[in-house]
This record gives C-alpha cells, structure tokens and sequence, in this order.
C-alpha cells in the first residue's frame, strides 16, 4: 500500500527541527501519583535525562491524555473530559478547582481498546477514532469555551493506535497488517485538506510498543511491553527513519504515559497558502438542477455577493419562481452547485475568501439553515455530484492548479477532506458527470488546453488531450454522456463559434466540427434526454438561442432565438443559459437579467407547440416559459 496523494508542496529543503530545552512526559502511574520527565535530547535521541518529579495524585482509574503547553486531560468514570494545565512550577487554579469540565460524552475512551484511539496534537487539536471507526477532528476554543467538531473519514476500525506528532500531523497503527504497520498524515485543518494522506512509513512490526506518543515535531515515543522506552524520529524530505536508540528502561506497562505535544515543532513542512481573494461574478449563469416531480431550483448570487435560490413550487408555472436568500458565512463569488442528497437540495457555493460553504434545505421543506465553512481554499467553484448509489463527491482546481477532489467513500459517510489527485496548471471551472461508479472530467487551462479524464477508486486514469491534436477553447466547455459511455464535447472556440468533438473510444478526433449558426457570446450548455442532445447558448445579440438533434445521432436541426412559443417573445440575456433534462423528459432553460429577474422556459408539448406555431410562424422553438417575479432586495 502507498501514499493515496502527493504532498501538497514540497518542502524547499530539509525541514527543521526546534525543540524546548527539555521534554516534559507525563506518566500516570500505577498507586495515582503523576509524573513528570524530561528528556534532553528529543532532537536526536539520546539516553539524557534530568531527574523527574512527582506533580499530581489521584491520576489512576481514568484516561489520561497529554496536549499542548503544559494541557493535561482526564476522562474519568462519568465520561467528562476535563482540562488541567501545569504552568510548569504549578498547576492552574481555574475558579479555585483544579479542571474544567469542557464536554461530556467522551466515556468510550475510557475502555482499554480505545484509549490509544485519542490524541491532541501541537495546536491542540483533538483527533479521535470512536467505537464505529470514524476518524474526528475536533477543536476546542477555549475562550468562547466552543467546540467545533468534523468528522474525517469512516471504516478505520482496523487502526488501533492514533498519535499526533505536530501541526496537524499524526501517524496510525493498523494493528492486523505485518505486526503492526505505521501511516502518517498531515491534515491541514483551515483548508480542511490533506497534505498527506495514508503514507507508509513503517512497514512492519510497530505491534511490539503497547504505547506510542509524541512530543511534536515527527518526533515518536514507543514503550514495549517489558518497559523499554524507545526513540523515533521521521523525516519528511528523507523520507525515513532516523536509527530508533532505546533511551530508557522501567516504563511499566499500567503506566498512562503522553507527552507534552508542543515540546517540538519543525519549519519546512508542506503547507496551503490561500489564494487571493475571489471577485463577486453577479452576471455568472445560474445553477439548475431538478428537486422531484419535475420541479426545478436555480441557484445564483447577486450583486451583493448574496446567494440566492429560486424554486418552482408545486403547482407552479416553470416561469413563476419565489427567490430567497440562503445565509452564508461570508460573500459568494460565483455560479454555485448543487445536488439532490437524501431528497433534499445540498448545495456548494465558493465564498469570495475562497472557502466554499455548504448546506442543505431544512427538513421541514423550506427553510435553508446557515451554510457551512467547507474548506478548499480554490480559485474556482466546486462542481457536485452524486454517484448511483447517492454518494457525494466535489470537484475544484486551487490557486496552484492542482485539481482537489472530496467526497463521500462509503453510503452516509463523512466527507474526506480535500485532496490532490494531480495536474499543476488548472484554472476555472471542473466539468464533473457521474459515469456508474465513476466521473468523467474536463478540466482546463489557462491557455485554453482541454483534456478529458476519468476519476475512479480515488486517482484519475485515462487522462486524454483534447486541444493537443484538435486545438484549444475559448471558457468553459460543455459535455453529455451518450448511451454508448462515450463523452461528447461542446465549447465555443476562437472564431465565436461553438464546436463538438466526440469520443471515438480510443481519443477524441483530431478536430473540432463547428455548430454553425450563431456567433456565441459566452459557454454554452447541453443536456441529454431520450438520447438526443439539446444546446442553448448566448448569441453576441444578448438574445438565447437552442439547438437540438431530432433523432438519436443524427444532425443538429439548426439555431433558433430562444422564444415563448405562446407568444413568441424573446428576452435579452446578462448571463449564460443553464439547462437540465428532467426526469419526465421535459428540458428547462434557465437565464437572468443584469437586474436579477430570472427567465425559465421549458420544452412545450406537441398540442402546445402547434397551436402557438400556427399563430406566429417566426415563434417556434418548442419551448414555453418567460420572466419571473422580480425579488425584493
């Protein structure tokens, strides 16, 4: 087993390490007496040590573990987790006792199989595997006396061990492969992104230590069975162990020993910077997606940077749609995505920090609660879907042109933090379509270089160039999935034109064959249904127009202006036209207005369209539908 990803970013030489003039280790012994040792040379693990000396009593009978700056923490019988603090010379005195109660809940680690299943790491961030085998990152902030609590990954029931080593660092034991194997990641809790992830470093053997923990600074203590305390130190840019030294002897095996987790600490290390500051795009193309029973939502931001939903409720015309607000932790910058899960709307909107926020309809139907802080730190929006089996996955390219992926790995399971799975040029938007258990991508460049790509089992494979032997595009592309699997490809290019190239099954053809018609202003849109594809695009007249094939691969019927086919009026556009194929076989298309009204249209039956055809010959487009209710700001 290896690495699922490459660092973020590579150190630029050998990291280094800092450390206190001494070590402090706590070790709860067997008659309750608390003690503490200082070891000299954690930097380098030798066998140098000042004399200990006894800090506490009444330390047995309960978890002990050990956190940053002199933290001490007890789960006793009633599952309390209570903070102690020694400055040093003496333990704090909050409110004249010895502890604060900071939650409840935690009497699981209590029992002897999951008491090496908690650690604190250097920033003092909680990292625990409960009983079910999900991973948590907790944090604790000490002065609003909150918790903020994200749970990281499921099924790691066969990791019996979990150390914390620095910033975000920590390394777990799975105790069922060779004896004991050794990972190590490093999860970067701002960003809510891996730096590293399932990294090897211990291929065998780490069963031999009933205990392991960590001043910081991928600096490790192991204790075997019969007492002997070992030392351990990794390197990141060596990518080894140093020699492990025995630096101590007598260490019983009922003793609760941790160490005081920010003794060490090391510059070097990978890291995420933030990308500068997103613009709001308020004249972006809106998202639209089906919510049930052919109903739709169209989701967009304002001029405020405000992200707003406009629903068709039941009942309801497809141009008569309510719009509200949904609160969001800071601004939106652009087109956000969203999904169904669970029957409700979930939706991803990328703040203008970056950040993308995350949230779904309340429960009662309605209401949309406060989105959430989701990570990411990308310079484009992340683009949903949901798999077969309605797992979640998100899509985005960050500010160095990695492509970053998270997503669900089993049925209700939490969302993995971001991760890089490749590429280092990207820029704007990730086309994702879900392909069985897979994702067809579509990821471009700045210069325009389209290259298309398969995401399956956590990696991409089948990474073909599009613009390498048939040339580059002009924004966003557009793609359908035809029935045969095979990824048709629409995207206006240098002449104003849009183009389609398809998948042969071994490439993509060595050029473009132009849509004629119409000179496009902007990306276009398509969507499949019954087989036949469906195009919409905005014309350098501001007006929408449609194109479409009228059998399962045949021609494309020709341009027409977008119209109510009632009517035969036709709006101007701001934006690009978004479209989806619902499941009763209707298409909606989807545009606003500099001014925020919303146009929605979708596909008129054949009586409709006749009867609206015979009475103004210029109207038929086979689509019904127009302006709605402007929103109150």
């Amino acid at each position: 087993m290896t690495s699922l990803i490459m660092p973020v970013q590579q150190a630029a030489a050998a990291e280094q390490i800092s450390c206190r003039e001494s070590v402090s280790i706590y070790a709860a012994t067997s008659d309750g007496t608390l003690v503490e040792y200082f070891h000299n040379t954690p930097e380098s693990g030798s066998y140098d040590w000042k004399p200990q000396r006894s800090i506490g009593q009444e330390w047995s009978q309960m978890t002990v573990v050990t956190g940053a700056d002199g933290r001490v923490y007890q789960i006793p019988n009633n599952g309390e987790l209570r903070r102690f603090r020694h400055t040093g010379t003496e333990w704090e005195r909050p409110g004249g006792g010895w502890y604060t109660t900071i939650d409840t809940g935690w009497g699981q680690y209590r029992d002897t199989a999951q008491q090496n299943r908690i650690a604190v790491d250097s920033n003092g961030d909680f990292y625990t595997i409960d009983s079910t085998g999900t991973l948590t990152w907790s944090r604790y902030d000490e002065q609003a006396r909150t918790w903020t609590k994200r749970p990281l990954t499921s099924q790691w029931g066969r990791f019996d061990h979990i150390v914390a080593a620095g910033n975000g660092v920590f390394y777990v034991r799975d105790k069922s492969r060779n004896n004991g194997s050794l990972y190590r990641f490093q999860y970067h809790a701002d960003s809510q992104s891996w730096l590293q992830a399932l990294k090897l470093v211990g291929d065998a053997g780490w069963n031999m230590h009933r205990r392991i923990f960590s001043p910081g600074g991928d600096v490790l203590y192991a204790i075997e069975p019969n007492g002997t305390l070992w030392w351990y130190r990794w390197s990141y840019s060596a990518n080894t162990f140093a020699t492990p030294t025995s630096i101590g002897i007598g260490w019983s095996s009922d003793w609760q020993v941790g160490a005081m987790t920010d003794a060490c600490s090391l510059s070097g290390l990978p890291t995420r910077q933030r990308p500068e500051p997103r613009p709001v795009q308020d004249l972006a193309r809106s998202e639209l997606i089906e919510t049930q029973n052919g109903l739709i939502q169209g989701y967009y931001v304002d001029s405020y940077g405000t992200l707003k939903v406009a629903t068709q409720a039941a009942g309801s015309a497809v141009d008569f749609l309510a719009v509200e607000p949904i609160e969001t932790p800071g601004a939106v910058s652009t087109t956000p995505s969203a999904v169904m899960y669970k029957d409700r709307p979930n939706v991803f909107a990328l703040g203008t920090s970056t950040d993308t926020y995350e949230g779904s309809r309340g429960e009662n139907g309605v209401s949309w609660p406060a989105l959430n802080q989701f990570g990411g730190w990308t310079v484009g929006p992340a683009k949903a879907i949901t798999y077969s089996d309605s797992r979640k996955r998100l899509f985005a390219a960050d500010g160095l042109g990695r492509l970053l992926t998270r997503g669900q790995t089993f049925v209700d399971g939490p969302m993995t933090p971001w991760t890089p799975i490749g590429f280092n040029t990207l820029t704007g938007e990730v086309v994702a379509m879900p392909a069985g258990n897979d994702v067809e991508l579509l990821v471009t460049d700045a210069q325009g270089n389209l290259t298309s790509l398969l995401f399956r089992n956590g990696t991409y494979d089948r990474v073909r160039s599009v613009s390498n032997t048939a040339g580059r595009i002009t924004g966003r592309p557009a793609a359908v999935i035809k029935a045969d699997g095979k990824v048709q490809i629409f995207a206006r290019r240098a002449d104003g034109k849009i183009h389609t190239i398809s998948d042969t099954g071994t490439g993509f053809g060595s050029s473009w064959t132009a849509v004629d018609g119409v000179n496009a202003n902007g990306a276009p849109a398509a969507v499949i249904s019954g087989g036949k594809i469906k195009l919409a695009v905005r014309g350098v007249d501001g007006f929408i127009y449609v194109n479409g094939q009228s059998v399962v691969d045949g021609p494309f019927t020709g341009w027409t202006k977008l119209t109510d086919s009632r009517t035969g009026n036709a709006w101007m556009s701001d934006t690009e036209p978004s479209m989806v194929a619902l499941s009763t076989g209707k298409i909606v298309v989807m545009y606003r207005t500099a001014d925020e009204v919303t146009f929605s249209f979708e596909t008129a039956s054949a009586a409709a369209g006749t009867a609206a055809r015979s009475a103004s010959p210029d109207s038929g487009t086979g689509f019904v539908g127009g302006p709605s209710p402007k929103p109150k700001r």
